[in-house]
């Protein structure tokens, strides 16, 4: 909050969200991705927001990955290790209030799963569906 003249290193609680404040979107980004890269995600490609936390060991066969993407105050993230997603969000929710659930929406998109070909995918039929006036 150096903009306000107060300690950068300290996180602000909202009880009202600011979206319309410019530079509080970046402000959060900034925050949570330095916590994500101290605790070892990595970016992934040429995207901030896409991040990779490897917790594999060479000889070890068990896959321990959790895959994260990020967009402002959105997250939505993957892992093939329960016990590896359990133990982030202990260490992430002491120092960041979240919510955690299975989502319905990402970003304004509808996430639709295909358990059989262990798949997700997004999409905007069912917002698009709920957003726009019936044309027929």
């Amino acid at each position: 909050m150096s903009e306000l003249g107060h300690d950068s290193d300290k996180v602000w609680e909202l009880h009202r969200a600011l979206y319309g404040w410019p530079l509080s979107g970046r402000i959060w980004f900034d925050k949570v991705s330095t916590w994500l890269l101290a605790y070892g995600f990595c970016t992934l490609g040429n995207s901030g927001t896409f991040m990779m936390l490897d917790r594999q060991e060479q000889d070890d066969d068990d896959k321990r990955i959790i895959l994260l993407i990020l967009y402002s105050d959105d997250s939505l993230g993957s892992t093939d290790n329960g016990e590896l997603w359990d133990s982030f969000m202990l260490h992430f929710k002491k120092d960041f209030d979240v919510l955690e659930k299975d989502p319905e929406y990402f970003v304004g998109c509808g996430i639709e799963r295909d358990p059989p070909r262990v798949s997700s995918k997004l999409t905007q039929v069912n917002i698009c569906a709920k957003w726009l006036p019936n044309t027929t």
